[in-house]
């Protein structure tokens, strides 16, 4: 069938009149055939008719009837897109965006429909008023490729006699109620679309309500904690001074953040430029840092030894000081009658209790063999001699005694002179010492005879060993050894 060819029509009465011969009944209006050209010139002839009564038909629908019907039939063939059709007639007839006026043309296509005996499509569960317009100008272009590609190929694959129209309705039946369920699900999905971005709106709508409530919390701590206090109080007393003042301080924050930030430039040029090697002394930090405490824990231990090293040489030349003192003390004229007054005959029974005693130790035959050759040596008799004066260190004077030194070999490394002492006494003996005696002989003298060896003036105290104990008595201007 050819098309119409409406450019010899200048009126829309002239499109009105040959459109009118082509309207028959029970036959769809998309069966006359319209280019693109003639519907324009349709709109274009139409809009300027109902532009004195926008969204009404009461003049242009009595006096063009065919016209403004054909209109809307291809306006739904060429302009439908995604379920919108009225946008198409609201953008070619330049009329407002309403549901008002979309009803009332709706109403009155059907009404037109009715009067020419033309087909109703009245489809259950469809659209009232597009859905007639639409049925009359069949399948939209922008529909073709999706009718093609989802229905019509796909019949053609599926039914074994497609030209059954039988078969094709009920197949057409199911596909329509198909896409009704997925119209459904399409439109729960939007309908939960929106709520859940509802929800969200009122979300932050509480969000920034809790907000604003914290900052009014603030505000409102601050307005009753200055409701107290005097704000001019608070102000600079000389405004120009406190600006120079925060400029300055804001000068030096700058400079500080600077600075931190080309220290931190080094830093990572510095993490940059490590080696594997230097990564894994990294990774063993805590291994390293552990033993830098062990080290500084030796250190202290080294320090403690050599402290000690000191307090023995100190210890050691206090000893040497006194003994030299001692020996050095010169001859006084009075010390001849003390000596004659001292108990010389006990002394000598004393000397030959203990000879008789350690006759049978090879220690004291020892000692003894080395006081006659030194008396022999000397000149003089071995019976003359009252005392012994031995002088050495302290392993010397552990051996001496026949005492083992292994003592002074472990911590405390405290001598056993005192147990020496003790071993080497008898009851009845004068024990004669000083101050500097070394270990704790000297306080274990003391503690038991309360006057060991003070000195004051130019008396010293001495004490001697009994069968019960120890006694006090004094010795005057004597040599103490």
């Amino acid at each position: 069938m050819e098309a119409i060819v409406l450019e010899d029509c200048t009126t829309l009465g002239a499109c009105e009149e040959r459109l009118a011969q082509w309207v028959r009944s029970e036959a769809p209006l998309g069966e006359i055939p319209l280019s693109r050209d003639d519907v324009r010139r349709l709109a274009d002839l139409v809009a300027p008719a109902i532009a004195s009564e926008p969204g009404h038909l009461r003049l242009v629908g009595r006096q063009a009837p065919s016209s403004v019907a054909c209109l809307l039939v291809w306006l739904g063939i060429q302009g439908y897109r995604e379920g919108d059709y009225w946008s198409a007639v609201r953008t070619a007839l330049d009329l407002p965006k309403d549901a008002n006026w979309e009803s009332r043309w709706g109403r009155w296509f059907l009404a037109y429909l009715k009067t020419r005996g033309l087909p109703l499509f009245d489809i259950p569960g469809a659209h009232t008023y597009v859905g007639p317009i639409l049925m009359h100008g069949g399948i939209p272009d922008s529909c073709l490729p999706e009718f093609f590609e989802r229905v019509l190929i796909p019949l053609f694959r599926r039914l074994p006699d497609p030209t059954d129209p039988a078969v094709v309705c009920r197949e057409l039946a199911y596909l329509r109620e198909d896409d009704g369920l997925r119209s459904a699900l399409v439109r729960e999905r939007g309908a939960l679309t929106e709520r859940a971005r509802v929800r969200r709106r009122l979300l932050a709508v509480q969000r920034r309500a809790a907000t604003i409530y914290k900052e009014l919390e603030a505000v409102w701590a601050l307005e009753e904690e200055a409701s107290g206090q005097d704000h001019a109080a608070h102000l600079p007393r000389d405004w120009a001074s406190y600006q120079e003042a925060m400029v300055q301080r804001k000068h030096a924050l700058k400079q500080d953040l600077c600075a931190l930030w080309q220290e931190c430039e080094r830093e990572v040029a510095l993490a940059r430029r490590l080696t594997p090697q230097d990564r894994r002394v990294l990774s063993a930090r805590s291994t390293i840092d552990a033993a830098g405490e062990v080290a500084q824990h030796l250190r202290g231990k080294v320090q403690a030894l050599q402290d000690l090293a000191r307090l023995d040489v100190d210890i050691e030349q206090q000893i040497t000081a006194g003994a030299q003192c001692i020996l050095s003390e010169p001859w006084q004229p009075d010390y001849g009658e003390a000596v004659l007054s001292l108990p010389l005959d006990r002394l000598r029974e004393a000397i030959r209790t203990l000879d008789a005693l350690t006759a049978g130790s090879a220690h004291t035959r020892g000692s003894a063999a080395i006081i006659n050759a030194t008396a022999r040596e000397a000149g003089v008799d071995a019976g003359d001699i009252m005392a012994v004066t031995t002088v050495g260190n302290t392993t010397m004077m552990h051996l001496l005694l026949a005492v083992s030194p292994a003592a002074m070999a472990q911590a405390p490394y405290v001598p056993a002179i005192t147990a020496a002492v003790l071993a080497a006494v008898s009851a009845g003996d004068h024990v004669v010492s000083s101050r500097s005696l070394y270990g704790g002989t000297y306080s274990f003298f003391h503690d038991l005879s309360g006057c060991l060896l003070v000195a004051k003036g130019t008396h010293r105290y001495a004490c001697r060993l009994t069968g019960t104990g120890f006694e006090n008595f004094v010795f005057r201007n004597c040599h103490f050894y």
